[in-house]
């Protein structure tokens, strides 16, 4: 076996071996170097795409999307985070706006609703008097009836006041 290998190294070829071995080695590692740019290139993309994603989720729709020039399925992420940030800016606006009308509204209700409130008391409180001014004499004998008036109405005066 010994005197097999050496007519063939002897021949010339086997000079080339290691030469072919790095070549190859070298081949793999451009080729590597070529698929990692392009992952690389077709991964950036989506890191920011996550980052502005994750500022609109805080509320901030004004967040400036990264350029793309391709048309493939990076452009069609980059539309629809577009069309996203759109309809959440649109929907917490009209939210607020929503929001501050019925604020808007029970703030009003709620001062019909004390206006409502003092005007029933005064009325009700002068229906009482008169109530009292009609019954009292049939109820009371005449001597009680003029206190009982009296102390009536000075408590209906402070009750409206």
């Amino acid at each position: 076996m010994h005197g097999m290998s050496e007519p063939y190294y002897s021949s010339g070829a086997g000079q080339y071996f290691p030469k072919i071995i790095y070549t190859f080695l070298g081949g793999i590692l451009i080729l590597l170097l070529i698929v990692y740019s392009i992952i690389r290139r077709l991964v950036r993309p989506l890191e920011k795409f996550s980052e502005s994603a994750r500022e609109i989720a805080t509320g901030r729709f004004d967040v400036t999307l990264p350029l793309v020039r391709s048309n493939d399925e990076i452009k069609d992420l980059y539309d629809s985070l577009v069309y996203m940030q759109k309809s959440l800016s649109t929907y917490v606006n009209e939210l607020k706006e929503t929001t501050a009308s019925k604020e808007r509204i029970e703030s009003e209700l709620s001062i019909a609703r004390e206006i409502q409130m003092g005007m029933l008391l005064k009325y009700f409180l002068l229906i009482q008097i008169v109530m009292m001014w009609i019954c009292m004499p049939y109820c009371i004998p005449p001597k009680r009836w003029v206190a009982t008036f009296m102390i009536s109405i000075w408590t209906a005066i402070i009750s409206i006041s």
